[in-house]
């Protein structure tokens, strides 16, 4: 057996259970507006919470000590340890940490077991049935939220929202049906790179206007309207799966129904598959190093917030909207530029070492940054991420692309 043989001859499903192609039709071309609407509304409702929460914290705090941002309290950006601005400023990012801490956990954790039934269920249901799962949950958790922020509930409620969302996927669902769409539409080569290139693009557009958007909207109208805004690109995102996005997979005869314990055992089948070895091990460690990159930027989105509107940044929410605009369009304009040039003179391997090494270096300049300067000097740095991008490898592959997985 050789490096460039299957990694799995014989696919999970009989040849005639397999999917068969839609034809050609533009109107499949609309899952890229469709990610961009989705990606839109996640994020603008994430930076909100994050920033409300942190907010409501702040105003409870300072009030409940009779503490002003006035010269006799001294400066709320003051370094002076033994302020007690200072002091309570630093409880309150403690205690805003803590809950989006909790957040997070309460969306992943079920996210995690949800998307390994999801999406062998999509193979079933097809994709349009993925991504309307994932965009309910996430629907249903920003108009949660925008009850909350209006009526000023407590945060726990907050815990409801991220745990439905969660169930249905998170973000995952409708990623994972996006790129699985795109492989359902396309053929193998450089047609099927341009689509996935394309998803990535819109993404990182999405990801750019979410940060610029949700800063100006929290800077000028408070925290309910772009929660609301969120809620209504998720609600344009249903009506585009549900009346113009055609299915991309259909069976040629229904498949037999299987246990919960089946699905999930299929979802594992392919990591413990007899196969080449010298390809099963790379897989294995590309999807570890992948799992640590997710993790480090999952983990950073509220982190860095929280840390831009603290001492000694204190960044209002329109220049932390800025910051985060720049540093994804940066990304599109000069990452996806650099990879190109770069792959002319240098293996794939070492593209996403460089994305590594900048990647680490921008957490670098980050942590120990004691300006804006310098905040704003990382980005440098942060724009080669985009380099790590050769790490992604595909979830586990659906029955009918076992076969396609080759050195």
């Amino acid at each position: 057996m050789d490096d460039h043989e299957p990694l799995i001859k014989e696919p999970l499903l009989p040849v005639d259970l397999l999917k068969r192609k839609t034809g050609s039709s533009v109107r499949q071309y609309v899952v890229g507006p469709l990610i961009f609407l989705f990606f839109l509304g996640f994020m603008m409702s994430y930076y909100t919470i994050t920033e409300y929460v942190q907010h409501e914290i702040h105003e409870r705090e300072f009030k409940s000590k009779n503490l002003t941002n006035g010269n006799d309290t001294g400066s709320l950006c003051s370094v002076n340890t033994s302020n007690p601005v200072y002091e309570t400023d630093a409880y309150v990012q403690s205690i805003a940490a803590e809950w989006i801490l909790f957040y997070s956990l309460a969306g992943s954790i079920p996210a995690i077991f949800a998307n390994l039934i999801l999406g062998s269920w999509s193979d079933s249901f097809g994709r349009k049935f993925l991504f309307m799962v994932g965009i309910t949950g996430t629907f249903i958790r920003t108009t949660f939220s925008s009850f909350i922020i209006h009526y000023k509930l407590d945060f726990k409620f907050f815990l409801i929202g991220y745990f439905v969302e969660g169930v249905t996927g998170l973000y995952l669902a409708p990623l994972q049906a996006s790129f699985a769409y795109v492989a359902d539409i396309t053929a193998t080569g450089k047609s099927r790179t341009m689509g996935l290139v394309a998803l990535e693009l819109m993404m990182g557009l999405a990801l750019t206007l979410a940060s610029l958007l949700g800063g100006l909207l929290i800077q000028h109208f408070g925290y309910l309207i772009p929660m609301v805004t969120s809620a209504g690109s998720l609600v344009i995102c249903a009506l585009i799966v549900l009346t113009v996005l055609p299915e991309s997979y259909i069976m040629d005869r229904p498949q037999k129904r299987t246990s919960l314990i089946s699905t999930i055992s299929n979802s594992f089948r392919f990591y413990i598959e007899e196969g080449p070895r010298r390809l099963k091990w790379k897989y294995r460690i590309l999807l570890a190093a992948y799992v640590f990159h997710v993790t480090s930027y999952l983990g950073r989105l509220g982190t860095e917030t929280l840390y831009q509107l603290a001492v000694p940044f204190c960044w209002s929410p329109e220049k932390i909207g800025w910051y985060g605009a720049i540093r994804n369009a940066g990304m599109c304009l000069f990452g996806l530029p650099a990879v190109k040039f770069l792959q002319s003179c240098m293996s794939d391997t070492k593209i996403a070492l460089i994305g590594i090494l900048s990647y680490t270096a921008c957490f670098l300049f980050t942590a120990f940054a004691t300006n804006d300067t310098l905040l704003w000097f990382d980005k440098a740095s942060d724009n080669a991420q985009v380099f790590f991008s050769y790490l992604r490898i595909p979830s586990p592959p659906r029955p009918h692309t076992r076969t396609c997985f080759k050195k």
